[in-house]
């Protein structure tokens, strides 16, 4: 959970390498669960005390595998052009470096590069912080839930930004992008895990959650 932010630092030990320092550590995590393993970790993060220690709220981004009550055979070949063109993006968002960035962004008291929000785009983003942060401080939703969507104040520019950066663009961050970040506009009727138990939401029907 110190790598969810990018913000602090991790220093470790190791035998070949001796002591690091790594200033700024952010981790990406990628991959798969089992249904059962994953409502374990809910019904854990429900029950409070140490199973509620904040891991669960901070994956942003999940799918939650709704069975088609029918069965269709799909044999097709894999979309070549596609796959070539995520591979060139992560290509090029791995070879971003600080000095390119800092020569279209502005620099935090650290000396990092950080992006701002075009004017439409930031207006886009208070109207919708704005009905966040009211949800978030009424009644009506279960406390993981609310700590889920608070990460959310993150996810969405964060985003934004990975978006607008993967469309090869430097200056600030597009509107477009802003409301890209998922599969449609930016709303609050998105933004509900898809992994919760039907106590907690409506029964998932294929959604991202983000």
């Amino acid at each position: 959970m110190l790598a969810w932010s990018g913000k602090e630092g991790f220093t470790f030990d190791s035998i070949m390498r001796g002591i690091r320092r790594v200033e700024h550590v952010c981790w990406s995590v990628l991959g798969g669960i089992q249904p059962g393993v994953l409502a374990e970790f809910v019904r854990n993060t429900q029950a409070g005390g140490s199973g509620d220690d904040g891991f669960m709220q901070r994956f942003g981004l999940m799918v939650w595998p709704d069975a088609r009550p029918e069965w269709r055979d799909v044999d097709k070949p894999p979309h070549i052009a596609g796959g070539e063109d995520v591979e060139e993006i992560f290509r090029m968002l791995e070879g971003l470096t600080p000095e390119m960035l800092a020569k279209h962004a502005l620099l935090n008291h650290d000396g990092v590069p950080t992006f701002t929000f075009a004017t439409d785009a930031q207006k886009r983003f208070r109207d919708w912080r704005g009905t966040l942060e009211r949800r978030l401080r009424g009644d009506d939703l279960p406390r993981p839930l609310i700590g889920h969507l608070s990460k959310y104040r993150k996810l969405v520019p964060a985003l934004a930004l990975v978006i607008h950066l993967a469309e090869w663009r430097t200056e600030a961050v597009t509107l477009a992008a802003l409301e890209r970040r998922c599969t449609g506009p930016l709303t609050l009727r998105r933004t509900r895990p898809a992994c919760m138990p039907r106590k907690m939401s409506s029964k998932p029907k294929r959604r991202v959650s983000c």
